[in-house]
C-alpha cells in the first residue's frame, strides 16, 4: 500500500483528494477503510505542508480549537451529569482541574456556570464545524482547481506538466516555489 506523497503521481493525488482510495493500491489487499482514510489524510496533509505551509498551520490550529471545544463539551456534560446526581463536589473537582474557578460558589451558581459553559462549548463546536462543510460539487471543484493551478504553473515556468507522470511531491514543490516567487515579486513591486 502506498503510504507517502512521493509514491504518487499528481494525477493519483488528485484522484485521492476526490476520494478514490484505490490509487493507494489497496484493491487486492484486505485493508480496513479506517486505515485507508488515515493514510489518505496523511498524504493530503503531506502535500499541503509542502505546497502551502501557512495553510497547513492554519488547518492544525483550527483542528486544535475544534478538539478543545469538543473536550469542553465533554467536560461540561460530565459535570452536568454529576450535578444531576447531586455530586457537586466531584463536579467542582473536575472544573478546578480544568482551571474553572468554582470552589467558593453555591450549588445554584455551579449549576448555572455548568449550563452556560456547556452551551458556550456547544456553540463553539457548531461554529468550528460549520467551517468544514463542503460543497456537493467537491470532486469537480478539486479537479478544476488543480487544472487551473497546473495551467498557471506551466505558464509561469514555461514547460509542460503531465500530471500522469510528474511525482506529486515534485508537483507540490513546484506549487510552493511558484507561490514564494509570486509573493517575492509582489513585495518588490510594493517598494
Amino acid at each position: 500500500m502506498i503510504k507517502s506523497l512521493d509514491q504518487l503521481t499528481a494525477k493519483m493525488l488528485i484522484d485521492l483528494i476526490c476520494g478514490d482510495t484505490s490509487v493507494l493500491g489497496t484493491e487486492d489487499e484486505d485493508i480496513p477503510d479506517s486505515s485507508k482514510l488515515i493514510t489518505m489524510r496523511n498524504i493530503i496533509f503531506e502535500y499541503k505542508e509542502i505546497a502551502d505551509p501557512h495553510g497547513a498551520k492554519e488547518y492544525l490550529s483550527h483542528m486544535e480549537d475544534l478538539i478543545k471545544a469538543r473536550l469542553s463539551v465533554l467536560m461540561y456534560t460530565i459535570c452536568s451529569n454529576l450535578i444531576s446526581l447531586k455530586k457537586y463536589d466531584m463536579a467542582r473537582d473536575i472544573l478546578a482541574v480544568n482551571d474553572v474557578s468554582v470552589a467558593s460558589v453555591s450549588d445554584e451558581r455551579l449549576i448555572a456556570k455548568v449550563e452556560s459553559g456547556l452551551k458556550r462549548a456547544q456553540r463553539d463546536v457548531s461554529q468550528l464545524s460549520e467551517d468544514k462543510v463542503e460543497s456537493k460539487d467537491r470532486k469537480s471543484d478539486v479537479r478544476k482547481a488543480f487544472d487551473a493551478q497546473t495551467a498557471s504553473l506551466m505558464a509561469y515556468f514555461k514547460f509542460q506538466i503531465d500530471t500522469a507522470t510528474i511525482k506529486a511531491s515534485v508537483y507540490a514543490n513546484l506549487v510552493a516555489r511558484h507561490d514564494r516567487e509570486i509573493k517575492a515579486r509582489a513585495s518588490v513591486l510594493k517598494k
